[in-house]
């Protein structure tokens, strides 16, 4: 006998079977990685809420998305916004002032120019301390009653026999308890231009006759206002409801064309004026980044409005599509112009998303709609 031991018969294994094996293993390990690239992806999208969604950025004109499930936006309350129609004491003395400035009641009212306790009026001053102008002690366009000391009172006195339409000097001296460290203890001396003035005089020659004190043409400018206020309500409360919304991340391509049409009216509107495009927005204030700061905020209000759109089913139909665009561009129905013809000036004069921009104005009626007034 042999003392050599017996071998194993290997086992063969058919070539058929290694490839099935092969893509079977093939198979798993794709959709495994398919699995574990869409959670990487939905990881991601909760990682940074402000990645825009492809499918959003392309939204055809005047058609609603909601940008703020995109994560491109954070929309506030938009329904029972506070919208703020009675005036204030502010914007009542601002009409007040708009038609003092008339000269044809400038005229009417030239002998009688001085100003007497009781008289409202308005001012520019400039205040010195140690014969040095300070910042804090400056104002344009204020607006005071004399005699009623919301001022200092020695500078109200002040102005009391002061001629309209002069530049006087007031000297006032401040207490050395006063609240204000820059003037305690010290001798102001403020210089005050008398734009000019509201008394009954004035109340009566602009009225008309009407209202013999200046307290009853304010009443009537109060509710003049009021009723003003109400019938653009839409737009205080589009305001106030705008300044709650974030934008998390503007769409690329949507702030480039805002951008580029509004280089567009700027450069149009130069060329009409005679100047160039830079001089132009040097005479505006502005220069390239502002011209995309005013894209962006033209891209946010379109993306709010398409939002809101979107959840309110809000749509635009042809007819309010058309009343609109006559509204913006000023014509009325004598002018019998078609809606075609209303886009092509429009995209011509305004920009290529016209029916975005009239979405905005649906969804600003419906903010208006919806606001609490106050």
């Amino acid at each position: 006998m042999s003392n050599t031991k017996k071998k194993k018969k290997a086992v063969s294994v058919p070539v058929q079977a290694i490839i099935i094996i092969a893509v079977i293993a093939l198979a798993v390990g794709l959709f495994i990685g398919l699995i574990i690239l869409h959670f990487a992806q939905k990881n991601k999208i909760k990682e940074e809420p402000g990645a825009a969604s492809p499918v959003v950025t392309s939204v055809a004109d005047g058609e609603p998305a909601d940008y703020a499930e995109s994560g491109n936006i954070t929309i506030g309350k938009y329904k029972g916004v506070s919208a703020q129609v009675t005036p204030d004491e502010e914007e009542i003395q601002s009409a007040m002032q708009e038609k003092a400035e008339s000269k044809k009641l400038q005229k009417k009212l030239e002998n009688d120019n001085r100003i007497q306790k009781g008289d409202y009026v308005f001012i520019d001053y400039e205040g010195y301390v140690d014969g040095v102008s300070n910042e804090d002690l400056r104002a344009e366009d204020a607006c005071l009653q004399i005699g009623k000391y919301e001022y200092v009172e020695d500078f109200e006195n002040g102005l009391i026999g002061k001629e309209i339409g002069k530049t006087h000097t007031v000297t006032v001296h401040f207490d050395a308890s006063y609240d204000d460290e820059l003037v305690a203890g010290k001798k102001v001396s403020f210089s005050i231009d008398v734009l000019g003035k509201f008394d009954d005089a004035y109340a009566k020659e602009a009225s008309g006759g009407k209202y013999k004190t200046v307290n009853e043409y304010k009443q009537y400018l109060k509710k003049k206002l009021k009723k003003e206020n109400q019938e653009t309500v839409d737009e205080i409360a589009w305001s106030e409801m705008i300044d709650t919304c974030e934008v998390e991340e503007y769409p690329e391509d949507l702030v480039k064309a805002a951008q580029q049409d509004l280089e567009g009216q700027y450069r149009n509107f130069a060329k009409v004026s005679g100047s160039s495009y830079e001089d132009l927005l040097a005479s505006l204030n502005m220069d390239e980044e502002t011209v995309k700061e005013t894209a962006e905020e033209t891209v946010r209000d379109r993306m709010v409005a398409k939002t809101i759109a979107k959840r309110e089913n809000l749509t635009l139909t042809d007819e309010q599509y058309k009343k609109y665009l006559m509204e913006t561009m000023e014509y009325t129905e004598k002018d019998n112009m078609s809606l075609e013809a209303l886009i092509s000036e429009y995209k011509r004069d305004y920009g290529g998303r016209p029916k975005d921009d009239m979405l905005v104005e649906v969804v600003k009626d419906f903010v208006g709609y919806h606001a609490k007034q106050k």
